[in-house]
């Protein structure tokens, strides 16, 4: 381990800070209805976050009429824009990038393209590719194998903007998800994104988002997932959070734990210099407060985990797999954890 000291800086999801409406619910937190993306990021400028950056929907959060605001906004307290992301899934039907239908395609990329050039605006270089509008509900409906192609094909055309229009500077990160909004989403996995890799003219370009909690929720290591990345030198950006169970997406704060211990300790080895973004929301009876409490907690948690990994022992736990003692160096990191909890 060449320093233990963290190269990357954390960032927080805009979306944290909501009304506490979902699906089955109605608002919980009355006095952030109707807020603004100018709002929040002032909330989460003033809560003592401890985050450096923000991440931003296009075009909910943030779009070419509030931009320059929402800029000024970020700048007023330090803060810089961590990545922007296109929301994808509030308007494709038969999907986005992968759709059959060309006219879905052209849109999509379209929107890729306008997020593209928000990232310039916006002084950040990482554009995140949640797969929200990659989703089908059985075989039936769509050909995998085309719908790979075209997802493919698209991602071609949006890097080739970036090279030859703008500045060849914008990095894009994938996100996978298992489920949620469809029954089956395109990209499970982020193996399914490593592969995917294989098929782009610029893999280089195209990198990784993996969620911890994504991972998790697909009943899969995620400490696991993030070494292949990193051996793959494809990590763009990082959504460090906890899942709960495997029905639906938690997206809880990071809490003390094994796998969010060695993640961080990944993450610190490989010198990752870009943002670990807590993709979190606040439990659905907390207050306005709370929706910015939960992410100085997450952040909070994290850096107690990177002085773990800064004050552990690594070359004992070593010694102890080197000569079979595995329960010997479990005890030890348990012990660890325990000490800091």
């Amino acid at each position: 381990m060449t320093s233990l000291k963290p190269a990357y800086r954390h960032s927080a999801c805009v979306w944290t800070i909501g009304d506490g409406s979902t699906r089955f619910t109605g608002v919980s937190r009355p006095d952030l209805s109707g807020a603004d993306t100018v709002r929040k990021i002032h909330l989460i400028g003033r809560g003592r976050t401890g985050v450096a950056g923000v991440e931003l929907h296009y075009p909910n959060e943030i779009n070419e009429r509030n931009m320059k605001a929402v800029l000024r906004a970020i700048r007023s307290h330090g803060l810089v824009t961590a990545m922007v992301t296109p929301n994808n899934h509030h308007f494709a039907v038969h999907r986005g990038l992968s759709s059959a239908r060309a006219a879905e395609r052209r849109d999509a990329v379209a929107r890729a393209k306008r997020t593209i050039d928000l990232a310039y605006a916006m002084d950040t270089r990482v554009v995140v590719f949640w797969q929200g509008g990659e989703k089908y509900d059985d075989y039936t409906s769509i050909n995998l194998r085309s719908a790979i192609r075209w997802y493919a094909d698209s991602v071609n055309e949006i890097i080739r903007y970036d090279v030859r229009e703008k500045g060849d500077r914008v990095t894009l990160a994938a996100e996978s998800k298992p489920n949620e909004p469809g029954r089956f989403m395109l990209f499970q996995t982020d193996s399914d994104f490593l592969a995917l890799r294989g098929l782009l003219e610029h893999p280089e370009k195209f990198k990784l988002n993996p969620e911890t909690g994504h991972a998790e929720l697909a009943g899969l290591d995620p400490v696991q997932a993030l070494a292949f990345i990193l051996e793959a030198d494809a990590l763009g950006h990082y959504h460090l959070n906890k899942q709960f169970g495997t029905k639906f997406d938690t997206d809880d704060q990071v809490d003390v734990d094994k796998p969010r211990l060695y993640l961080v300790k990944l993450l610190i080895e490989a010198g990752f210099a870009g943002f670990v973004g807590h993709d979190i929301q606040p439990r659905h009876n907390y207050s306005a407060a709370d929706a910015v409490g939960v992410i100085r907690e997450s952040v909070e948690n994290t850096r107690m985990m990177e002085r773990l990994v800064a004050s552990t022992n690594w070359n004992r736990i070593e010694a102890h797999e080197l000569a079979g003692e595995y329960l010997e160096a479990k005890r030890y990191l348990d012990r660890q954890l325990r000490a800091v909890r």
